[in-house]
């Protein structure tokens, strides 16, 4: 790991104006995902609203129900808002996978440009390619999970299920980017088998060293914007995205010292 970290820092000095390209590209990107974040997830929850309010006040009362008053008054606005849901749930995922696409591939192209000098255009290709292949399976396995959610004993567990799956997935897919610049065959080896599998251990090492430095730097970031100057809350913020992309170098060599 420290050897990693003295390589990543080499680099970061012998390209400094490519480092601050990047650092401009991962601003960009955060903004633009927030934004689509914020989008549908206000939706979403608007739709969620939309289902839960009509529920909670339901007809439950079996005598009436019994007598042929309806449980909903209204099952046509909740299906359409259940329908709606799904729909927003779409475009979340699509959308988001375009922005990470588009800028978060041209953040890890440049970033293996850097430590190796790669083609961009063929290292965003299979940047897309590998992101989709991630993506797409995991896309259909989370709407058969929401579609089946409410109509389980326990829909706690299926979005537990979803989580595990959805940490899973990018175990895999971040070890994929860190490694993109090996051929086809050579890379799902090393991330399906000689490193995902044999060497897991150093790997989640390296995402937890990345992960708390990240958490840290977000904590006192969010910590800023509530109770100290703007100054230092603009300085957090540029360390985070400084740390994010440091962090790009840092994983990539780290799984080349693993590897």
């Amino acid at each position: 790991m420290f050897n990693a970290f003295k390589k990543s820092w080499l680099v970061v000095k012998k390209n400094k104006w490519l480092f601050g390209l990047i650092f401009l590209i991962q601003i960009v990107f955060i903004i633009a995902f927030f934004m689509v974040q914020l989008k549908y997830q206000v939706a979403m929850v608007e739709n969620l609203n939309n289902i839960l309010q009509p529920l909670e006040e339901a007809n439950y009362n079996e005598e009436e129900l019994k007598q042929g008053v309806p449980f909903l008054e209204d099952l046509t606005g909740v299906l359409n808002s259940w329908e709606d849901l799904k729909k927003n749930l779409m475009y979340l995922m699509v959308f988001s996978f375009l922005v990470v696409a588009v800028f978060s591939g041209w953040g890890w192209s440049l970033t293996h440009y850097m430590v190796k000098k790669n083609n961009i255009l063929k290292l965003w290709g299979k940047f897309v390619l590998l992101a989709a292949g991630f993506f797409i399976p995991f896309l259909i396995v989370i709407s058969l999970l929401l579609g089946t959610m409410f109509f389980q004993d326990n829909p706690i567990a299926a979005a537990q299920a979803a989580i595990v799956l959805g940490a899973v997935f990018s175990y895999f897919a971040l070890a994929s980017f860190g490694l993109m610049d090996l051929k086809w065959k050579k890379l799902f080896k090393k991330v399906f088998w000689e490193i995902g599998i044999k060497k897991f251990y150093w790997v989640l090492l390296v995402y937890l060293i990345i992960g708390v430095v990240l958490f840290l730097l977000g904590y006192l970031m969010y910590y800023a914007v509530n109770f100290w100057p703007m100054g230092l809350v603009v300085l957090f913020i540029i360390l985070f995205v400084l740390a994010m992309v440091f962090g790009r170098i840092l994983l990539i060599n780290s799984l080349r010292e693993i590897a």
